[in-house]
């Protein structure tokens, strides 16, 4: 029959011949157990990877959420009930230049002072000297 050209003779099927390439039956085992342990643990790593950068996904999305609306609030000048952020900057610089305004005010009145006091310092020496 055709079948019978391919198929090897009898003598060469020998499963003696394959068991004699493999590993002794417990030490193929021990590898496997070992290998499963490793697999098991890079599992779990990759799985503790993956919640932490999903957990770390959702605390950005929820920062760019809270900075988005933040953002519309400022824009909209509804900065929690208060008056926009544009008339909060004005007030404060109307306060900055006030301030700057009265110093400069002290300094002007404290300058004429010393100007009258000179004066009258020199009147007076000029009346001692007369």
């Amino acid at each position: 029959s055709p079948g019978a050209l391919h198929s090897p003779p009898q003598e060469m099927r020998s499963p003696r011949l394959t068991a004699s390439f493999s590993p002794p039956q417990n030490e193929g085992q021990r590898t496997n157990d070992s290998t499963k342990t490793i697999n098991e643990a890079l599992q779990q790593k990759i799985d503790a990877m993956r919640a932490q950068g999903e957990l770390r996904l959702e605390e950005a999305r929820e920062q760019v959420k809270t900075l988005t609306e933040k953002m519309e609030e400022i824009l909209l000048g509804k900065l929690q009930g208060q008056t926009s952020w544009v008339e909060a900057y004005k007030t404060y610089l109307k306060e900055q230049y006030a301030k700057q305004i009265l110093e400069l005010q002290d300094t002007i009145i404290d300058k004429d002072t010393q100007i009258e006091i000179h004066k009258s310092d020199n009147l007076v020496l000029s009346e001692r000297m007369k």
